[in-house]
């Protein structure tokens, strides 16, 4: 069998025999069909009589084909497209004879379609929309009284919204948090098949108290910060009284750079080279808020347990502290010692025997049990920061708000002044620096 192109492939009698060209030896005699294809080419096939003791010859050329290209724009972008009837991979452009061809095109998350395609000589271009398919979610939350908020949608187009009875959702990621006075935190991320879902969720009490201490073991190995529990209650910040229903834990100390050493390593995020007096004791510095807000997605992502940075009322209400006596009790300001290096400074006039930081903890804890609320370093906060001090603004949802230009650091560090040391301070920044850290806060 020879053809022209040579190399096309060869069936006989519908069995593949080998490429051209190709002699087929023994044959038993009798009628047989040949079938040559080569891409490009218009298929041929032939019946040939095979003789007893003859040697029959097939000589064939192989007609090229009218060829065009396919270009298939579907929404969304990303869907697979299959040939239904040929065995031939899709992309974008390819090459085909001319011709009608099946396709199926699909994505989790929407309806397939089957289309039929007219491929002409040059370029051939078609467009196919598939319907997103949704899926009704049944929730029975216990307490009745839980508030339950939904996120779901692909990438940067997800959105939150409460839950509703009977309400329907594009098939996929759906992620459920739900929250109860009185109750732990409850999060599951689901996938929402195109039969729904139903379940149920029960939230579990708080059975946490004031004082306890927690800490998490994370997945890679080793244990989160410590934390200590804040106890419900209420408070003045500001003129404003602000209550809170709820405990929430705080870190009982600054993050070390130890601690965040290990984020670092684990997830490859820069990490600051020491000063000449820092351990890895000393809190963790020259790090901005974005690196604050990544090492606590991070922390929750390790312990299952839903960490962040805390807004400012909470910061604020855990961080009350007297410091009528001697601040050098409670924090590292500037001092007596830092006078000695800094002569130009206005100082406090104690001596905390620290020019810049100290070690996490080196002074007596506030009455929640938590050190270094006052100088050392000061802490990024969630929140935006306004000239205004609108109490609205000082929850941790103002991140959100479009006019924000500034962030927030609280409690002052080692180069605090005298007219700003004490608990409630508050400064606006937007740049890591050698005296600005941050603290975490965990949820229940």
């Amino acid at each position: 069998v020879v053809t022209n192109p040579k190399g096309a492939a060869v069936e006989i009698d519908g069995a593949v025999a080998g490429h051209t060209p190709l002699t087929l030896d023994p044959v038993a005699t009798g009628t047989h069909a040949l079938r040559m294809t080569i891409p490009g080419r218009a298929a041929v096939t032939r019946s040939v009589d095979v003789m007893p003791g003859k040697q029959s010859e097939v000589n064939v050329d192989l007609e090229r084909l009218a060829m065009g290209t396919l270009i298939l724009q579907t929404n969304p972008p990303d869907a697979e497209v299959e040939f239904e009837d040929q065995a031939l991979t899709y992309r974008s452009g390819i090459e085909l004879p001319a011709g009608v061809y099946a396709l199926r095109v699909s994505k989790p998350g929407f309806v397939p379609q089957s289309i039929t395609v007219k491929v002409g000589v040059g370029r051939s271009v078609h467009s196919v929309a598939l319907d997103q398919q949704f899926a009704p979610l049944v929730l029975r939350v216990t307490p009745a009284n839980a508030r339950v908020r939904v996120r779901h949608g692909p990438g940067r187009l997800a959105r939150t919204e409460d839950y509703f009875p009977e309400m329907k959702l594009a098939v996929g990621t759906v992620e459920l948090t739900a929250r109860a006075p009185g109750h732990r935190r409850y999060t599951k991320t689901v996938q929402l098949p195109a039969s729904g879902v139903d379940m149920a969720i029960a939230l579990t009490r708080i059975d946490a108290r004031a004082g306890d201490r927690i800490r998490d073991t994370l997945r890679i190995g080793g244990e989160g910060p410590e934390m200590i529990v804040v106890g419900a209650g209420s408070f003045l910040q500001r003129g404003r009284r602000v209550t809170f229903e709820e405990p929430f834990a705080i870190g009982v100390y600054e993050v070390t750079r130890a601690q965040y050493r290990a984020f670092a390593d684990a997830t490859g995020r820069y990490f600051p080279d020491p000063k000449e007096h820092e351990t890895d004791l000393h809190p963790i510095v020259s790090v901005d808020r974005d690196d604050a807000l990544a090492y606590a997605r991070w922390l929750s992502a390790q312990s299952g347990q839903a960490y962040r940075l805390p807004d400012e009322r909470e910061w604020d209400y855990m961080a009350q502290t007297d410091v009528s006596t001697s601040v050098c009790e409670y924090g590292n300001v500037a001092d007596a010692s830092a006078a000695k290096v800094y002569r130009g400074w206005d100082t406090v006039p104690c001596d905390d025997g620290h020019v810049v930081s100290a070690p996490v903890g080196s002074f007596r804890p506030n009455a929640n049990g938590v050190y270094d609320v006052v100088g050392n370093v000061s802490e990024w906060v969630s929140g935006c920061w306004f000239a205004d001090d609108a109490g609205s603004r000082l929850e941790a949802d103002s991140d959100a708000d479009a006019d924000c230009v500034s962030d927030i650091v609280k409690g002052g560090s080692w180069d605090t002044s005298v007219d700003e040391a004490h608990p409630g301070g508050r400064e606006p920044a937007s740049t890591a620096a050698d005296d600005r850290g941050f603290r975490v806060l965990r949820e229940f």
